[in-house]
């Protein structure tokens, strides 16, 4: 083709430059274009139905190869600007800005240009500013309420001790008590996902015992789960070493624990279990409370989602305890699954590897027509 002759050239510039033929077929590229699409010179040709490479819409839906700018030049053999897609290789994207303009043979020249920054740049400031909504919601609702009732009491404390009625002032130094805790952990959990959301909280993994941590978020939960008269059972089969951050598993069992008791009834029994295999520990935290049905198990872990519920005795969260886990998880290339019933109780099992050497990518997957939720292991 004419435009053959310029491919040289076009190796000095930091635009993707390719060339098509009257299918619509990548017949020549620039080093860049080659970059970009992921394309190697084997001999074979690159075909629209290439199966190193697809392109995505920002939706994340497939774009099929008609609707590929090339084509769209090769049928109407006008100029086409400015077309964004997402060249996917390797579960990595490639974000390119598109321009194509039809050659005098029938053949298309596209020229490509890697926005990648941009878009990343533009998701973390959605995120952002996502972020900042869901923290005045939180302080204006869930932090608001707490001290309307702390401050309500205090006056009403105010007036009985005039009448100088000890019983009364226990019961509302109770509940002051109990709203003060509640506040206390929601500014807690706000503190923490703020500081792993700006990316400040440092990974610092070591080889921690599973088993004793645990024992000592359980020692933690002793007067939550005796306001309740809920019992925790605890089985481990030996030692379990896992390759961890202590304070960051230390604050996901902290919340799984809570959640267990915040969803159990009175009386009830949490069930904590400790497994290892050949890669990886395995925990299951298992309640046998409330439970949830299949839509809200979907939505429990869904990315930036915010899901809370009254406990069995009205207690109150915010909902980011759960956001947390799944980020801290996430550092650790962990996964959590979560199964549950309505009305049985749920449970939730964390997997971390053992080692570094054991870590593999992440995706999450969401059973159809099961009441399971995983962030796991692809």
């Amino acid at each position: 083709m004419q435009a053959n002759n310029f491919i040289d050239i076009f190796d000095f510039v930091p635009i993707g430059i390719t060339i098509s033929d009257k299918d619509g077929n990548i017949v020549s590229s620039n080093k860049e274009g080659a970059r970009m699409l992921g394309l190697k010179n084997d001999g074979t040709g690159w075909t629209l139905d290439d199966p190193r490479w697809h392109c995505i819409r920002r939706d994340l839906t497939v774009i099929p190869p008609e609707e590929y700018a090339s084509v769209r030049v090769q049928k109407g053999r006008c100029i086409v600007e400015n077309v964004e897609a997402g060249v996917v290789q390797n579960d990595k994207v490639t974000w390119l800005n598109i321009t194509a303009a039809p050659l005098s043979d029938e053949g298309v020249i596209v020229a490509y240009v890697d926005i990648t920054n941009n878009i990343e740049h533009e998701k973390k400031l959605e995120e952002l500013i996502k972020d900042r909504e869901k923290l005045i919601n939180i302080i204006a609702h869930d932090l608001r309420n707490p001290f309307t009732t702390i401050m309500g009491f205090i006056d009403l404390m105010f007036d009985t001790l005039k009448n100088n009625s000890t019983s009364e002032l226990e019961s509302y130094l109770h509940i002051i008590q109990k709203a003060s805790r509640q506040t206390f952990e929601m500014l807690d959990s706000m503190l923490e996902w703020s500081k792993t959301r700006a990316g400040i909280t440092a990974f610092s993994p070591e080889n921690i015992d599973i088993t004793l941590l645990i024992s000592d978020v359980i020692s933690f939960c002793k007067i939550l789960k005796s306001s309740k008269n809920v019992r925790f059972t605890f089985k481990f089969d030996g030692g379990s070493i896992a390759w961890a951050d202590k304070h960051m598993m230390e604050i996901v069992f902290r919340n799984l624990l809570t959640n267990a008791v915040k969803y159990s009834y009175p009386n009830g029994e949490v069930l904590i279990t400790v497994q290892q295999t050949s890669s990886d520990v395995i925990i299951s935290i298992k309640d046998f409370g409330v439970g949830m049905d299949t839509s809200r198990v979907k939505m429990l872990l869904d990315n930036g989602h915010l899901q809370s519920t009254h406990g069995t005795s009205m207690e109150k969260g915010s909902g980011l305890g759960l956001l947390i886990c799944r980020e801290f998880i996430h550092k650790h290339h962990g996964s959590i699954q979560v199964e549950s019933k309505t009305g049985k109780g749920s449970n939730f099992i964390v997997t971390i590897p053992k080692s570094q050497s054991n870590y593999l990518p992440l995706k999450i997957t969401k059973p159809e027509n099961a009441e399971t939720c995983q962030l796991g292991k692809n």
